[in-house]
């Protein structure tokens, strides 16, 4: 040590600086492995959110369009509605599952949910063939299975792409609200729409119950959504969410209230004069 100490002191007070400066640096060059994969990894997360993104859209689509298909189904079994307007459905649905096909094609990530995504492919060729060749209770639990199996394989996507673990105050409640509050408030509405359209006649008291708790389901789960993007486009210090998100959701929000209303006045309180299946259909969609 003594020794170290007397070379220390006949070295010139640059070469002493260079010295300090090299001991200061040793613990920099250490950490510079880590730093590397920090780095790495941030990079990652920001490719795996963006595969998330573009991954659960279509698939959102198919979910979306696939309670309308159920809708339009029942109608055209019924013999309220011809082939053609069923089938117009059925073309939207083919065209997200093209989108789907695509973005597979385009992106790596997608090969571990590509055999989930080929059973989804053959469900839905099953329900279009079911609609000309079986009943409508046969078809539903078809559109149901489907349903299920899209939304768990989006949980699952948005799980393993980091999308619900966002850091980020106004994207993780903007993806909370997308993959998790919408699909949920989804389901309540169309739980709503066929509980109308099990009604003939006047609404019995049981029925009506049911509706007005459905009603209040619903309103909560939109405040939740609501609360949800508040939150968002609160943190969204870019301000570019607010004309993408805000006029859509009040226009959804306006016409929930508007449906909200006809199954008020028109099923709840009603006297089963109204036309209750043909407007319950509008106004769900």
């Amino acid at each position: 040590l003594n020794s170290l100490s007397a070379w220390f002191r006949r070295l010139s007070y640059q070469q002493k600086f260079n010295v300090i400066s090299l001991i200061f640096l040793i613990p920099i060059i250490a950490f510079f492995p880590l730093i590397g994969n920090e780095v790495r990894r941030i990079e990652r997360y920001g490719s795996d959110e963006l595969f998330g993104t573009i991954y659960i859209r279509p698939l959102w689509r198919i979910q979306n369009d696939l309670h309308l298909h159920q809708i339009v189904s029942e109608s055209f079994f019924k013999g309220r509605v011809d082939f053609a307007e069923l089938e117009e459905v059925e073309n939207s649905i083919d065209s997200n599952f093209e989108t789907l096909a695509f973005v597979e094609s385009q992106e790596i990530l997608s090969e571990p949910y590509r055999s989930e995504t080929d059973a989804m492919r053959a469900d839905w060729l099953e329900i279009k063939n079911s609609v000309l060749n079986s009943d409508s209770s046969a078809v539903q639990g078809l559109h149901q299975g489907l349903y299920d199996r899209i939304s768990k394989l989006m949980s699952r996507v948005a799980d393993e792409s980091q999308l619900v673990l966002d850091p980020d105050l106004d994207t993780y409640y903007l993806m909370d609200t997308v993959v998790f509050q919408m699909p949920e408030n989804q389901e309540l509405t169309f739980e709503m729409y066929e509980a109308v359209e099990s009604i003939s006649g006047i609404a019995s008291p049981a029925e009506r119950e049911k509706l007005a708790s459905l009603i209040g389901n619903i309103e909560a789960s939109m405040a939740e959504i609501d609360r949800n993007l508040s939150v968002a486009l609160a943190n969204n210090t870019n301000g570019s969410m607010e004309p993408i998100i805000a006029a859509p959701f009040e226009t959804y929000q306006s016409e929930m209230q508007a449906y909200f209303r006809f199954i008020q006045s028109e099923v709840i309180a009603g006297d089963g004069t109204a036309s209750i299946s043909g407007n319950n259909r509008l106004g769900y969609e």
